[in-house]
């Protein structure tokens, strides 16, 4: 399942979201863009971040920031 544009959900939120699953990994984040052509780069952004092993929830490292083990 791709990672589907959500609109903003007037009283709660004005900004668009994306949820769904790419590459087997769950995206429920807000896009924190009120402009559809914008929220729909950022999800964009998000599929080529998780293809290339970058993408991290907040706050958590990705995989290429991690501190190494070894030397």
């Amino acid at each position: 399942m791709p990672i589907k544009l959500i609109k903003p959900r007037p009283g709660k939120t004005p900004y668009y979201s994306g949820r769904g699953t790419h590459l087997g990994r769950h995206v429920d984040r807000s896009t924190k863009s009120r402009e559809k052509s914008l929220a729909i780069k950022i999800i964009k952004k998000w599929e080529r971040e998780i293809e290339s092993g970058e993408f991290a929830e907040p706050g958590k490292p990705t995989f290429s920031r991690a501190p190494s083990l070894g030397t």
